[in-house]
């Protein structure tokens, strides 16, 4: 329990509602008021904003009910994902998946802040809905706030500060790692299928290439026997199945157009991914994968604007090269699985030191509002 006494946050801050003007009419974007989604603020490293990717036109902002708040405010997003939030250094506005925290007087800025950030399960224990989730502006006006003297909350915001410019290093040093190792297994594999007097063959000529009977959502079952796949890989299961061996399996509609999986064995494919089965034992499955996801250019195949897709009869004249022999295939296989192994190996260890600092940022901020925390603990841990 806190040492201090609580207030609702309507009473240290003052809070705002977002707003979005039509996004079909030009001449409400493209201005000079930088404007904040929920999407954008989960993907910033940094608490502090100063540019978006989308600005609005004074006539935007005018036309909607978003409101432009002052620098150095809290922009927090209220709709999935719930509890993401920036501090903004410029007057910035924000859509209506979001609400605008401006501190009132005795109340510092990154000190909300961080109790904000440590109470995001709270706020997203708060959110309603069945369609979609959202906070409300009720909700988040009675969070009740530690009123720490504003000496005190400058000096855990002090303490935070230093401790978390050590762990924002690390997290960055881990995703780096992260990337890292998926270039290097993508440099090995490549490198691997590079080889000499390999065929160049069309796919067409030596895959079965087709999309299977599509079934819909009211048809699966949770309580079925067999797993569906869909574009993206598994979406639910079936009484069912139209493949008994697992299959390569390409996605050939949306966003994701041209992403690899793999089915599992006794399982349903529905239309919307495009299976891909190499013909009388000629090219091993898992050679294929490899292949399409380190050495095959999908953009060439994807045809549409509005709606990216890949077609049979834009796949089937793509040319694949491959070795003939297929003890060579079982060997470049079994190079490629001990390759993807020792990598995965060194992902679950950067991951775990990722969910450790995330640990412990959460139990520094929390005994910052508890009110026992010092720097010498903060420097210890």
């Amino acid at each position: 329990m806190t040492r201090w006494p609580l207030v609702p946050l309507s009473e240290a801050a003052q809070i705002v509602n977002g707003g979005t003007p039509k996004t079909g009419v030009r001449e409400y974007w493209d201005g000079g008021v930088p404007w904040m989604t929920p999407a954008e603020m989960g993907r910033r490293w940094s608490p502090f904003a100063g540019e978006t990717r989308r600005t609005l036109s004074t006539a935007g902002l005018s036309n909607c009910s978003a409101r432009l708040i002052p620098a150095q405010s809290i922009i927090l997003s209220t709709r999935a994902p719930i509890g993401h939030l920036v501090i903004n250094t410029v007057p910035m506005a924000f859509n209506q998946g979001c609400r605008g925290i401006t501190p009132r007087q005795g109340f510092d800025t990154k000190y909300l802040f961080y109790f904000l950030q440590a109470n995001r399960k709270l706020l997203d224990d708060l959110g309603v809905g069945t369609t979609f989730r959202e906070l409300s502006a009720r909700a988040l006006a009675a969070v009740r706030i530690p009123a720490a003297p504003l000496a005190e909350q400058r000096r855990i915001v002090a303490i935070l500060d230093e401790a978390f410019t050590g762990i924002v290093t690390a997290i960055a040093n881990a995703e780096k790692n992260q990337a890292n190792a998926r270039e290097l297994l993508r440099a090995a594999t490549m490198s691997l299928l590079q080889g000499e007097n390999w065929l160049e063959r069309p796919l067409g000529s030596f895959c079965a290439i087709y999309q299977p009977e599509t079934i819909s959502k009211k048809q699966m079952s949770e309580a079925g026997q067999y797993a569906v796949f869909g574009a993206n890989g598994k979406i639910g299961r079936y009484d069912r199945f139209n493949h008994e061996e697992e299959q390569l399996l390409v996605t050939c509609r949306g966003a994701t157009c041209g992403s690899i999986n793999m089915s599992e064995p006794f399982s349903w494919i529905t239309g919307n991914a495009m299976v891909i089965r190499p013909k009388d034992g000629e090219l091993r499955i898992g050679l294929l994968r490899r292949i399409f996801q380190n050495g095959f250019d999908f953009d060439r195949v994807i045809t549409g604007a509005a709606q990216p897709q890949i077609t049979r009869q834009s796949l089937a004249p793509a040319k694949i090269r491959y070795p003939v022999d297929t003890g060579e295939q079982a060997r470049l296989e079994s190079v490629m699985d001990n390759l993807e192994r020792q990598a995965a190996a060194l992902q679950r260890c950067h991951q775990r030191k990722l969910s450790l600092l995330a640990e412990l940022k959460q139990s520094i901020l929390h005994r910052a509002f508890n009110g026992d925390l010092t720097q010498a603990e903060v420097l210890a841990a």
